[in-house]
């Protein structure tokens, strides 16, 4: 039998960066998209170091948790991003409906209705 002997450097490197990325991707995902590309860039980064351990007999703690905070960076952001792009659409989609010229004609309208009440009701004849 052969002993496997662990390399302990094999994608740590790349480990570390998902896990940073997937950290500030959890702490940005309020941001539109920054959230979503940060934690995506970590996933990738994540599998990338993975794959990369596993050839290479190394360590996979740090890399595992960057792949984990990296998911949930890209779920988070992409919740996100979707709220934020549906959120830009209501808003379109009510300024779209409003004509503004007509809005304004109804206030100025309802304007003078209560000043003419209030003229009435201080010169009754």
């Amino acid at each position: 039998m052969t002993e496997q002997v662990q390399t302990t450097n094999a994608g740590k490197g790349l480990g570390i960066a998902g896990l940073v990325l997937g950290i500030l991707g959890i702490i940005l995902f309020w941001t539109p998209f920054v959230g979503l590309i940060l934690g995506f860039i970590g996933l990738v980064l994540s599998i990338i170091g993975l794959i990369s351990a596993n050839k290479g007999n190394g360590k996979k703690g740090i890399i595992i948790a960057g792949l984990i905070l990296s998911i949930a960076g890209t779920g988070l952001g992409a919740w996100s991003s979707y709220g934020w792009y549906k959120a830009g659409q209501m808003i379109k989609q009510g300024f779209e409906n409003v004509d503004l010229n007509k809005e304004l004609q109804k206030a100025a309208d309802e304007m003078n209705k209560q000043q003419e009440q209030q003229q009435q009701q201080q010169n009754p004849q």
